[in-house]
Parts: C-alpha cells; sequence; structure tokens
C-alpha cells in the first residue's frame, strides 16, 4: 500500500501534464478534436479520479500525522 501511495501522486502530475498539452494542441488545431473524442473523455475521467484519489490519501495521512502523539525530545 505504501508503494502505490508514493505512486499516485507521480500519476497524478503526468496525467495532469499531457491533459495541459492535449488543451494546448486542440488551442492550435480544433480540427483534430483532442478533448472531444472519446478516448479523451476517458483521459478526463481517468485525470479526475486519480486527482480525488491523490486528494484523499493526502487528507487521511494528514490526519494520522496529527493524532499522533508528538514524541518528546
Amino acid at each position: 500500500m505504501k508503494k502505490l501511495g508514493e505512486f499516485i501522486p507521480h500519476l497524478s502530475i503526468c496525467l495532469l501534464i499531457c491533459l495541459a498539452v492535449f488543451t494546448v494542441l486542440d488551442g492550435y488545431n480544433p480540427y483534430m478534436k483532442w478533448l472531444t473524442s472519446t478516448v479523451s473523455k476517458i483521459y478526463i475521467v481517468l485525470c479526475i479520479v486519480v486527482g480525488i484519489t491523490t486528494a484523499v490519501m493526502l487528507i487521511v495521512r494528514q490526519r494520522r500525522r496529527k493524532k499522533k502523539p508528538k514524541q518528546e525530545q
């Protein structure tokens, strides 16, 4: 589970950078229909799912850290 927690944020960054590139390409050449095809709609849903998963994992990690008693030095 720890490996997955380390991998998901990196996947999120990669997917969102690709989405930004597709948005720019769609602006330059709208006839290619980068953001209106079925594949791109699936890709956008995947980005949403990974983004929400990353956010939930971060919230859980922060709450667990708050509950841990601080160790005295």
